[in-house]
């Protein structure tokens, strides 16, 4: 049952070896987890264009931030060995996962292909 919780959370959401399988696994909506680290410049530059993205498709797509510094154990079982990384997730599996600083229409792309 979708909840209007659901598509209305701000977002992006912080996403944690805690919350993981609620705000993810168990999403109605795709969800497309933007892996990252404070101490990272490339991510610093993808950040906004991850928030227009979730602002952009509040109520299509959930939009999450994976601080990998925090959650190393998500880091490793989703072999994200650099960031920015981007992992999209359908029906509560791993349907993609790319690596590297993506811009704006790059991210816009790869959302699009996962709307119902």
């Amino acid at each position: 049952m979708l909840r209007t919780h659901d598509l209305l959370e701000p977002q992006p959401i912080m996403i944690s070896d805690h919350n993981f399988p609620d705000k993810v696994l168990k999403s109605p909506l795709p969800v497309m987890v933007f892996a990252m680290s404070p101490t990272c410049p490339y991510c610093d530059m993808v950040a906004p264009h991850v928030q227009a993205i979730a602002r952009e498709y509040t109520g299509k797509i959930k939009v999450g931030k994976l601080n990998i510094q925090f959650n190393p154990d998500l880091a490793t079982k989703f072999d994200i060995l650099s960031v920015p990384s981007f992992l999209i997730f359908d029906k509560g599996h791993l349907v993609e996962s790319i690596p590297g600083a993506l811009d704006r229409g790059q991210i816009n792309s790869l959302v699009s292909r996962y709307l119902y």
